[in-house]
């Protein structure tokens, strides 16, 4: 047990550690201190029990010090020397649960009682705690007993008859009536409306907070409630009137822990037939992809299949005919909200619709690598998972094949533009600065989108047809080869040669010459 003597006399100090018999009274190590400063720092480094201190000091006062002591919520007995017997401090003493209040001259017998009150007061506070926190642990780990047991029910590690899971209850000594009808209710997280980065960081608080609300809504002792990864089950008595709370629940769940959940009920039944109960709405959930939030009791309405493929069907016709602003609100038509569609259904139809969209991109000649940008994936990535995942995925699609269809169609129309300048240009000096002055565009950008349209590098394509212009006007006979090159914005004759050349085949003079030949050779078979 630690004592701290704190008053600002060096020689009362000095005379209560001569004149008590500290181990006598149970005290093990006495601490001093001159002021209240110092007071402190002792008990920020050392486990103070009980505290004995002079009220009227310099700077800071003994009623200041308790005053802290409280605010730190320090566990120490406190008694207070003082030199005045005045009411007002008595009082503001008995208000910090001030233990003694003893007036100087100090009675050094009086004192030893107190301090041995003390002692012995503060090893009976420990042994009410030590106590209370063994019987909160006793609690805890029974609840954590009693909660495995019945995960153990649900999951069939309890056995699968009445006998085993009566044995499995006696050994984990869990409250159980096996004449009882028991309500299974799975609630399974199935969309993270808000608060995503809580989710990621404090997953396990998140659902702590979850099972908070339910137990508030439910306040039953007879509830049983526990996880299983990102789903909670909860074990009620088989005449609990759940509904109504569950939808309060849903609703709370969603706007405080941005969790959007679907609720899976099952059918009152015994103890013995939980497991199959739980498979069943394990099934379900997995199964789910159109109810994200909300109550899906007993499974749910199936749609037809056909009704299913309609909407697939309808996607595909949307994507033929280009009529992206169809695509969001068709989903919603044949998809209307809690209804239920079989997964594997889902996913064939799905299947062909990316498809499709794969044979429309290639059609289109759209590059893959330019459509797919980093938002698309990601929606793909999450459209198996849901019919909402899916919406969302077919929508962006689309906005992506509109966006496309109508940069193709200016870029098409920028192609266009620029082929009639060349062609009206021909027999004049062409550069690709030229063409990008009268376009209003970059260099950069009418080169790029040429190559992209055309596959053929723009100053590739001037040259090509100043060529085939070049070879119509030497075929023709009537100016001179030199001229023809300098008209066709050739200065250098030998290198408008060794294009013409590589071209065609033949020199210009030797090309003349041929065409020259031919064209006797039609006259004289005439």
């Amino acid at each position: 047990m630690n004592l701290l003597l704190v008053d600002d006399e060096v020689y009362v100090v000095r005379t209560l550690q001569k004149k008590i018999d500290w181990e006598r009274q149970g005290v093990d190590r006495v601490f001093t201190a001159f002021n209240v400063e110092r007071a402190k720092e002792i008990f920020l480094q050392e486990k103070i029990d009980i505290l004995l201190t002079d009220i009227e000091m310099p700077r800071e006062s003994g009623m200041q010090l308790i005053h802290w002591v409280r605010e730190q919520e320090k566990d120490c007995q406190m008694i207070c020397l003082t030199c005045h017997a005045e009411f007002q401090y008595a009082q503001e003493a008995l208000h910090y649960g001030v233990m003694e209040y003893v007036v100087k001259p100090i009675d050094f017998q009086k004192l030893s009682e107190i301090i041995h009150r003390a002692v012995l007061l503060q090893e009976e506070n420990r042994k009410k705690k030590q106590q209370e926190s063994q019987g909160c642990l006793w609690e805890s780990n029974k609840q954590q007993i009693e909660t495995a047991f019945w995960k153990d029910v649900l999951t069939g590690n309890a056995g699968e008859n009445l006998d085993s899971i009566r044995k499995a209850a006696e050994r984990a000594r869990a409250e159980f009536d096996e004449n009882e009808q028991y309500q299974l209710i799975l609630l399974s997280v199935r969309k993270i409306t808000d608060r995503e980065r809580d989710w990621t960081e404090a997953e396990g608080l998140m659902k702590f907070v979850i099972s908070n609300i339910f137990r508030e809504l439910f306040p039953t002792e007879s509830l049983k409630l526990g996880w299983s990864d990102r789903i909670m089950w909860v074990i009620l008595p088989g005449e609990e009137e759940s509904q109504e709370n569950l939808e309060n629940f849903i609703h709370i769940c969603k706007n405080l822990a941005g969790a959007g959940m679907a609720a899976y009920i099952g059918v009152p039944c015994f103890a013995e037939e939980l497991q199959d109960t739980y498979r069943e709405l394990l099934r379900q959930d997995k199964d789910n992809v159109a109810v994200l939030q909300g109550i899906v009791e007993n499974g749910g309405e199936i749609q037809e299949e056909q009704a299913q493929k309609k909407v697939f069907q309808e996607f595909l016709s949307v994507f033929r005919r280009e009529k992206w602003e169809e695509a969001e609100v068709l989903s919603e038509k044949v998809w209307p909200d809690g209804s239920r569609i079989r997964k594997k259904v889902f996913f064939l139809e799905l299947e062909e619709v990316r498809y499709e969209l794969y044979q429309l991109l290639k059609g289109k000649n759209l590059d893959p690598e330019v459509f797919w940008n980093d938002e698309l994936m990601e929606e793909a990535r999450k459209a198996y998972q849901s019919v909402e995942h899916c919406r969302k995925w077919i929508s962006a699609a689309a906005d992506r094949m509109k966006e496309e269809s109508r940069t193709r169609g200016e870029e098409n129309d920028t192609v266009t533009r620029i082929r009639k300048f060349v062609e009206e240009n021909l027999e004049n000096r062409i550069s690709r600065e030229m063409i990008a002055e009268q376009l209003y565009f970059s260099t950069d950008y009418i080169s790029r989108i040429f190559k992209k349209e055309t596959g053929q590098s723009l100053s590739e394509y001037i040259m090509l047809r100043k060529i085939e212009r070049a070879r119509e006007l030497v075929a023709e006979g009537k100016d001179n080869i030199g001229d023809i090159a300098v008209k066709l914005g050739y200065n250098n004759f030998s290198y408008f040669s060794e294009i013409f050349r590589r071209v065609t085949g033949y020199l210009p003079s030797d090309y003349r010459k041929r065409k020259g030949e031919q064209n006797s050779g039609k006259r004289t078979e005439k």
